[in-house]
């Protein structure tokens, strides 16, 4: 169906390297397919990797994406909490934005970050 359908369209817009391989394969023209890579696909290995480990004071867990329900935040909460009896002093460290964002600033143990660039993710990753 992808070729058929394809053969109507002016442009076609493939949003990661795997949709556009795809395309291809199906004979879809090179010169219909508008590469528009959105968001992180997968885990950029140079970026992503402890250069040395950061000691910080107290130990540090990390949240990054919606702050949703169904992200399972609350569960990660709860999580927190029992872990907080036998490690005393852990905090949450949490990154993004969502519908539970004022929820999450009255925590005590959550530290709410915001929204940051993905250019600076990887260093709360070597934090935590």
């Amino acid at each position: 169906y992808l070729g058929k359908y394809s053969q109507q369209a002016k442009k076609i817009i493939a949003l990661n390297k795997g949709a556009k391989r795809n395309l291809k394969k199906a004979g879809v023209k090179q010169s219909k397919i508008k590469s528009m890579i959105w968001g992180t696909w997968g885990v950029d290995r140079d970026e992503f990797h402890p250069k040395k480990s950061i000691k910080t004071k107290k130990p540090l867990l990390l949240f990054v994406g919606k702050i949703a329900p169904q992200k399972g935040i609350y569960s990660l909460i709860r999580a927190l909490r029992i872990l907080r009896e036998k490690i005393p002093g852990i905090k949450l460290q949490v990154i993004g934005f969502g519908p539970l964002v004022d929820k999450i600033k009255k925590e005590p143990e959550v530290e709410y970050v915001g929204i940051i660039k993905n250019k600076n993710i990887p260093k709360y990753y070597v934090w935590s």
